[in-house]
Formats: C-alpha cells, structure tokens, sequence
C-alpha cells in the first residue's frame, strides 16, 4: 500500500506540505478523508492503529502480550499485522480464532515459526482465515 493511493494526490503534494507530529495513545485521528482508530495496549504501554481503507479494515499492534483489548480490537479486520514475538504457538491461534481476522501476519519474530503448521492447528481450533509468517517487503493484494 503506498501512502498515494491511501491519502491522494492532493493530500500529500502540496506546494507548502507541513508535517506535524502528534503522539495519539487511543481514539480515533483524521488525516484528510481517512480515519485511524488507536488503542492503548497493555502491558508494556504499546499501541494498535487501526484503518479502513478501499473496504477493507486493517490493524497493527506493537509489543503486547495475549490479551482482551487485543483480541476485540482485531475482531473480524481484513488484514492483522501482529507482534508476535512475545507470544507463542497457542496464543497465536487463540488470537486467530478468537478475532476471526481473515489474514494475520505474524511479525517482530523472536522465533522461527511454521506457517502450515500454524494455519493446521489454528483450522482445526475453527479458524477460517490465514495466517502468514511476515518477512520483510511483504505484499498483499486485495
């Protein structure tokens, strides 16, 4: 997804561009036409951010362990890109089936993970979505 195609010509090559920086901890920000949604996660004060772009919703989470906020912050979102490294298998499928996300990347690895293995076990748990292990320049098309 390029930063173009997510804010438009006009939003990002104007002849006197200012950049502002704002920290959002949680609630929701607008830049131009498109919202973002920010949650505060526990328990090492690390964020998600969550968007809907082309209908489809996307969330990142930072460095957090298995827990609620996460899980309902990512329920049924298109693409989840997740911290995985300080979580393992089990909370890894847990995550999947409990958010339903329909593709869940698992980056910031720690460990090598086995992506059919997961996607076997996570089936299996009732997951209906994929999960992929992230890998750097990762490109999804949808």
């Amino acid at each position: 997804m390029r930063l173009l195609s997510l804010f438009g010509p006009d939003e990002i090559t104007r002849e006197h561009f200012k950049v502002i920086i704002h920290e959002i901890r949680q609630g929701q920000f607008k830049i131009g036409k498109q919202n973002f949604s920010f949650i505060e996660l526990p328990p090492a004060n690390n964020h998600g951010l969550k968007f809907k772009f082309a209908k489809k919703i996307f969330a990142f989470t930072g460095d957090s362990d298995f827990h609620p906020e996460e899980i309902n912050f990512l329920k049924d979102v298109d693409l989840a890109v997740i911290d995985s490294g300080h979580i393992n298998d089990e909370e890894i499928i847990k995550l999947a089936v409990k958010t339903q996300a329909k593709n869940v990347v698992c980056s910031h690895l720690y460990q090598e993970l086995d992506e059919k293995k997961l996607n076997r076990q996570a089936k299996a748990e009732g997951y209906k979505g994929k999960l992929f292990v992230g890998y750097d320049l990762m490109k999804f098309d949808f």
